[in-house]
């Protein structure tokens, strides 16, 4: 009989030890971010599309942003489709990344153009819908990384939040502005931001006048608005848990801020789908003439 009790306490510890090993072997929600995000920016190739949704107090957003691309080894080619409902059509634009190099197409045009440094607004374009991009920015201003319960147990999708820090949030929304603001070519595109869309609406870098404020005002402007403003966003990443590649990122981001007199309330999502990984596809060259 005590032979019997023995070894019933004996299973007993192998099964609680057990249990202990399983609970200390699952992976947290910080290192299950870091995985998928490994793996996405090892991948070489794939496909993305998205589209935005924003809402101004009472008043959805008119000009959404509808966006798709592809990857091929280091390179990338975005294409970018911005609603404008006052002069009732869209503007379509291309852009390639090819090494460090960054050409745009606009509709209207058939050959590829070099983008340069100054033209900080087609440079901020691309950054803002490139998925790389994201899961950098998401890497670099995480504050905290959250599980998602799984409703869904017959497909191998999994989800994750990982909310922003809304300082770090804060210095890149000034740093894209103040670039803006200093860029010695202010006229070739204004960006459609999406941590605060009503700045995309209008022209902030000129007084009532219609004169361009200097740059060093216009900082100091850019500092007194953002002092004044409440930003916050967070990602939800579903991916999948067999591959640990991410299938989508859902962005929602909530404003408040000071402009033209008025408070501005806006909420806003960017939503991203990722798909055909290891796809082989043929990119633009832009050193190649159209017949």
């Amino acid at each position: 009989m005590k032979q019997m009790r023995n070894g019933i306490c004996l299973i007993l510890a192998l099964a609680v030890i057990a249990g202990c090993s399983q609970v200390k072997t699952a992976q947290s929600p910080e290192a299950e971010f870091k995985q998928v995000r490994n793996q996405f920016l090892s991948e070489n190739s794939y496909s993305f599309y998205g589209t935005t949704r924003a809402l101004t107090g009472n008043t959805v957003d008119a000009s959404p942003v509808n966006f798709f691309g592809h990857k091929q080894g280091s390179d990338m080619v975005l294409n970018v489709n911005i609603a404008d409902p006052d002069q009732k059509h869209s503007k379509n634009m291309s852009l390639l990344s090819q090494g460090r190099n960054l050409y745009v197409k606009q509709s209207n045009q058939q050959e590829w153009e070099p983008v340069g440094d100054d033209h900080v607004g087609l440079i901020q374009e691309f950054a803002n819908w490139n998925p790389i991009t994201t899961f950098l920015q998401m890497d670099d201003m995480r504050a905290m990384v959250l599980p998602v319960r799984d409703r869904v147990q017959t497909d191998n999708i999994q989800a994750m939040r990982v909310v922003l820090n809304s300082d770090k949030l804060k210095e890149l929304l000034a740093r894209q502005l103040k670039d803006q603001a200093s860029s010695r070519v202010q006229s070739v595109h204004l960006p459609k931001q999406k941590l605060a869309w009503q700045l995309s609406a209008r022209d902030w870098r000129t007084n009532s006048s219609g004169a361009h404020i200097q740059a060093g005002q216009s900082h100091r402007d850019i500092d007194e608005l953002l002092n004044n403003m409440v930003l916050d966003a967070e990602y939800t990443l579903y991916y999948d848990k067999t591959s640990k590649l991410p299938t989508r990122t859902l962005m929602r981001i909530h404003s408040r801020y000071d402009l033209n007199g008025q408070r501005i309330y806006e909420h806003s999502e960017v939503d991203t789908y990722l798909q055909n990984y290891g796809k082989t596809y043929r990119l633009p060259n832009p050193a190649q003439k159209q017949k």
